[in-house]
């Protein structure tokens, strides 16, 4: 039996997901959930308004939903400002999600920050 001793940190988890645990990815950006669904920590006031904005949130857009006329919103996490505050992408990403409680696997429990 051969055994290897690491020595160093390992990075975990080693991929980031694209978005957000149970939030939907479309191809370029992550579509924000409704108010009341899974894994919306405090994105959402008491009143089920939406606090993210493109003042407080990368890479944020609205726009008309592909199945009607309400408004969805977007979160592009490839946006290149997600790595303009002197921390890394995912760390920015990670800082993100911990102030808002959202579960990201790959980025809020990354332990390389």
């Amino acid at each position: 039996m051969q055994t290897t001793k690491h020595t160093g940190k390992v990075v975990f988890p080693p991929v980031e997901s694209k978005c957000p645990d149970y939030w939907e990815y479309t191809g370029n950006s992550c579509v924000v959930p409704d108010s009341g669904s899974m894994n919306t920590g405090s994105i959402y006031n008491g009143n089920n308004t939406l606090l993210i904005n493109n003042g407080n949130t990368f890479g944020f857009t609205t726009g008309n939903s592909i199945t009607g006329n309400s408004i969805s919103a977007y979160v592009d996490f490839n946006d290149k400002s997600w790595s303009s505050l002197g921390l890394s992408r995912v760390c920015q990403k990670q800082k993100w999600a911990n102030m808002y409680g959202i579960q990201w696997d790959g980025v809020s429990n990354y332990n390389s920050c």
